[in-house]
Parts: C-alpha cells; sequence; structure tokens
C-alpha cells in the first residue's frame, strides 16, 4: 500500500511544524508540502494531489473552507480534514456548514456532510491521526 501523501495548510509555523513531526512518527504517511495561504493550498493541490489536506479553518487571503471548496471541485478525491483553533463548536459548524449548503443534495435529518457526500465531524486533536488512516 502506498503512503498516505499529507499537505498541511496553516497560517502559524508552530502549527504545521508540529503536525509535521506528529505526521513523520506515523508509518504510511508522508507531509508532501506545506501551505501558509488557501489560495496556496489550491495551487499545491490541484498540483500535487494529496491524500489528504490538513486545512486551518481561519486564514489571511483565502480562508480554509473556501480553499477547501475550490479543492474538492478542482481536485477531486482529495480528503479535507478541517481544523480550528476555536473552542465555539457552534462557530466551526457554522464556517463547515457553507460547504454543505452549496450542496443540497445531502439527506435532510442527517449529519453534516460535505459535497460528496462525506461525513464531516469535529474531532479532539488526540484522536486527528487514527482518522487519518
Amino acid at each position: 500500500m502506498s503512503a498516505l501523501r499529507v499537505l498541511i495548510v496553516d497560517d502559524h509555523k508552530i502549527i504545521r511544524d508540529g503536525l509535521r513531526t506528529l505526521i513523520h512518527k506515523e508509518a504510511g504517511m508522508e507531509v508532501i508540502a506545506e501551505a501558509v495561504t488557501g489560495r496556496e493550498a489550491v495551487r499545491l493541490a490541484q498540483k500535487l494531489r494529496p491524500s489528504i489536506v490538513i486545512m486551518d479553518v481561519s486564514m489571511p487571503d483565502m480562508n480554509g473552507i473556501d480553499a477547501t471548496r475550490k479543492i474538492t471541485e478542482e481536485a477531486p478525491g482529495v480528503q479535507v480534514i478541517a481544523l480550528s483553533m476555536q473552542s465555539n463548536r457552534r462557530y466551526v459548524l457554522g464556517r463547515l456548514s457553507a460547504i454543505d449548503s452549496a450542496h443540497p443534495a445531502c439527506p435532510p435529518g442527517k449529519e453534516k456532510h460535505d459535497e460528496r457526500g462525506d461525513l464531516l465531524q469535529i474531532t479532539s486533536s488526540a484522536s486527528l491521526l487514527p482518522q487519518m488512516r
């Protein structure tokens, strides 16, 4: 099985460094690139076609929600994990629902889904790596 190819997107170097260190310790995963802005993330995702993008929600230039929307439209098959420093669950769900509202085909009354129907979850950092496998 080939390694999961990960693109890390965050405007804070310390977060990118920490994620890269964690991923480097995991067998079967490799960081192929890092981006500081949403626009850079979209460009790199189109060019490199990572398996997974770990995306900060709040960034300058283009936020993570808009970048996620563009990546999933222009690079089908790329999975995105959204990260947020926000502890307010309502805020995060509101931001993620922007993806949902653009695609009303998601079944009503179900949990939040993205445009491909994938389940969106809010998760703690401790459970992030097992979900990436």
